[in-house]
């Protein structure tokens, strides 16, 4: 029963979008497009809509708790430094 609901809905967003496109002349990337869903993954990030939340996978995690760990270790910080370490990768990779 799911996968006819499914696929009815599929085709129902396909409808949608192919108005959209034609009505408001907007072009849709059916590669890029995705259909109606609370979850979504954008940049790396998973926003879930119905828990509102954003979650980063346990690497990237991982990644910034070291990196903010690093920076609450010091006494002081010239922001050239922050801003330069932002800005490069090899330092979040020699972690």
């Amino acid at each position: 029963m799911t996968t006819k609901c499914g696929k009815i809905k599929k085709v129902a967003y396909e409808a949608i979008a192919e108005c959209v496109t034609d009505v408001l002349g907007v072009l849709l990337a059916p590669v890029k497009t995705v259909g109606p869903d609370t979850v979504l993954q954008f940049a790396g990030i998973t926003l879930d809509s119905v828990r509102r939340e954003a979650r980063l996978p346990d690497q990237k995690l991982q990644k910034c708790h070291m990196l903010l760990h690093n920076f609450y270790k010091r006494r002081s910080l010239a922001k050239r430094t922050l801003v330069f370490n932002r800005f490069t990768k090899s330092y979040l990779s020699s972690y």
